[in-house]
């Protein structure tokens, strides 16, 4: 057999699995995820560029064995004299991530050159599950042309898309609290480059007041796995000022392609400063009132002023107002409190705060009113839930803050409510849906039958039929046409 054909046997031949980097299968989180493509070539690789391991579409792109490649640089891949690969390194080093179009060199048969082709390429920081910098490198298949016209989702430059621009920061971290992964769009909202998180530890910006708590509650989230209860607090962005973040997060460490956690990070801060500023406002009117009984002391005509501004203020708000004592029973409570708990005001006057919160959450609430009359903060704000006299569960955000005597004595505490139950539930709706089902559902939605959503998604009608089903389920509907009713209350659709 000639020279030649030996080569072009060697290139045609499945790759020997025993000869893939025993290292990649092991800790790269990476590998299963993207060596099974079937039209794009994926290479891994170190931070300094040195090739260690080729899929097998990849060595049929670059007419190279396996052993060719793993070794080689990554600017031996690449045209040398296409000026696009350098600048295309420096944006992923700077960025953490680069996707655009390089001349790519594929070798020729035995006695001719290489030849040179335009690829849509790929190029990816991340973190291995031992520490190590590494780089993605995937090179789409140029002879694909349907596909590049009319890319599927559910892709990984889909994902890539979605994690660079979504306003969400997501991040992996391992048990230690070391950054594995950290989407591109950290860069936009939080001023750090993926690069200079990779390998950080969260604690490192969190405001100082926050550190203890934060921490305890993550490792509450690190003792079972699942996804925990939404953590608050805040960080020191890149020039200087403090953003307030919601992070919920997924414990995965059992999972063996993550071994780790999984956090989406919410920027919260306007949502914030909004809390504040209503609890400022009302604190104000409070004192205000308080100011003008003492002046309207001799004054009866004076008083009644006063009173109604008070009653007006207090009655007519869009929001629950209360007072209470400092055993928690209700003193005071407004219309709007009436209606989002369904009580009549005799009946919730009747009952403390603690007979209508729901028992998971008392203590909780307990703690942050503990809090207020030590003097351990001014005011505080949680999300909660109330047992309305139905017996339904209600999720409301509670913003309390304490008034107290001129002598400095606690006097009653002053709680705004707020129902947030549907914002509440539609986040463990959204939480819950993959990426495929909330395709399907937004197809569903405009009116496509089964068949006309698989032509769609390019899957098979059984399989659109059982996202369908599913999609049904977990909305906890009847049928099609209510599921695209509720996925429209709950915010699921533009």
């Amino acid at each position: 057999m000639s020279d030649e054909l030996k080569q072009q046997e060697v290139r045609d031949q499945p790759p020997d699995e025993g000869a893939r980097t025993k290292r990649a299968r092991e800790d790269d989180p990476y590998y299963e995820a993207f060596f099974d493509r079937r039209l794009e070539g994926v290479l891994l690789a170190t931070a300094d560029g040195e090739i260690f391991d080729a899929s097998d579409v990849a060595c049929r792109l670059l007419g190279r064995a396996r052993e060719e490649l793993i070794g080689e640089r990554l600017g031996g891949i690449f045209d040398p004299s296409d000026p696009r690969f350098s600048a295309a390194r420096e944006h992923q080093r700077r960025t953490g991530f680069f996707k655009g179009e390089l001349r790519v060199m594929r070798h020729a048969q035995q006695g001719e050159q290489e030849v040179p082709f335009d690829a849509r390429v790929a190029l990816t920081s991340y973190r291995s599950r031992t520490g190590e910098d590494r780089v993605l490198i995937v090179v789409r298949d140029p002879t694909e042309q349907r596909r590049e016209a009319e890319p599927r989702r559910g892709t990984e430059e889909w994902f890539y898309s979605l994690a660079r621009h979504a306003s969400d920061i997501i991040q992996v971290r391992s048990p230690d609290g070391i950054c594995r992964y950290t989407s591109p769009s950290i860069e936009e909202a939080w001023g750090y480059t993926p690069q200079e998180v990779l390998g950080s530890v969260d604690l490192e910006v969190v405001h100082p007041e926050d550190v203890e708590r934060v921490r305890a509650e993550f490792a509450e989230i690190w003792s079972r796995p699942g996804i925990g209860p939404p953590v608050e607090y805040r960080i020191r962005h890149k020039d200087g000022h403090w953003i307030h973040l919601e992070a919920t997060a997924n414990n995965l460490r059992d999972d063996p392609e993550v071994q780790g956690m999984l956090i989406i990070h919410r920027n919260v801060t306007v949502r914030v400063i909004e809390k504040e500023n209503l609890h400022r406002r009302l604190r104000q009117q409070s004192a205000q009132l308080r100011a003008a009984l003492e002046e309207a002391e001799d004054s009866e005509e004076m008083l009644r002023e006063s009173l109604q501004m008070f009653r007006t203020t207090f009655e007519q708000a869009a929001v629950g107002i209360a007072h209470m004592d400092l055993e928690g029973n209700w003193v005071r409570v407004n219309e709007k409190l009436l209606e989002i708990v369904g009580y009549s005001r005799k009946e919730l006057l009747e009952q403390t705060f603690e007979e209508i919160t729901y028992p998971d959450d008392v203590e909780a609430n307990r703690d942050r009113m503990k809090q207020l009359l030590s003097g351990e903060v001014d005011e505080y704000s949680m999300d909660k839930r109330y047992v309305r006299k139905d017996g339904s569960e209600l999720w409301v955000n509670l913003s309390a803050s304490l008034v107290r005597h001129p002598t400095g004595e606690p006097s009653y505490f002053i709680a705004v409510i707020q129902d947030v139950d549907d914002r509440k539930r539609a986040e463990v709706v959204l939480r819950s849906f993959t990426p495929r089902e909330i395709e399907v559902l937004k197809l569903l939605a405009h009116g496509l039958t089964n068949r006309q959503i698989a032509r769609e998604l390019y899957i098979s009608a059984w399989t659109a039929k059982f996202h369908v089903q599913r999609v049904i389920e977990k909305l906890g509907v009847s049928d099609r046409t209510e599921a695209a009713y509720r996925a429209a209350e709950l915010g699921l659709l533009e």
